[in-house]
């Protein structure tokens, strides 16, 4: 719903949650989804994006 709000296409979109389910249903709808343990984790998912 928050992507379609946005007019942000999925597959553009990066879901963060703590739990598992959460994240998995993100990424059955295209997203990229990230288990937050935490910060490490976000670092890693945006490397590629922060240079």
């Amino acid at each position: 719903m928050a992507a379609e709000r946005a007019g942000a296409a999925p597959e553009r979109c990066l879901f963060v949650d703590d739990r598992p389910e959460n994240v998995a249903a993100a990424t059955a709808l295209g997203m990229t989804g990230v288990v937050y343990g935490g910060p490490a984790d976000l670092r890693t998912t945006l490397a590629p994006f922060t240079g």
